[in-house]
């Protein structure tokens, strides 16, 4: 596999996790105790962020290129990841897991 079609390949990776949250919605609700309106509104949320951001995700990807923006979005993705993955949780507050 070359390199130039590595990008293409983690946006679709990426779209297929954002569309397994209907499915997956039944689950998150049971495991966090979520009511069913809850639990229905995240996957709504997912398409209503991809109308948000269509429109500035195309005007950055007209100025700086589509690859850069290809290999942007998984990088953001991670780093969002990261973020509650490494902090610390308080104390006093009891574990998900």
């Amino acid at each position: 596999m070359k390199f130039k079609t590595l990008p293409i390949f983690l946006a679709f990776l990426l779209m297929g996790v954002a569309d397994a949250m209907g499915p997956l919605s039944d689950a998150v609700r049971t495991k966090f105790q979520l009511s069913v309106f809850m639990a229905t509104l995240m996957p709504f949320f997912v398409f209503i962020a991809f109308a948000i951001f269509s429109v500035p995700g195309g005007v950055l990807a007209a100025r700086i290129g589509k690859r850069k923006v290809l290999l942007l979005g998984p990088g953001l993705t991670a780093l969002a990841m990261d973020v509650p993955a490494l902090m610390n949780p308080a104390p006093h507050r009891r574990s998900l897991f």
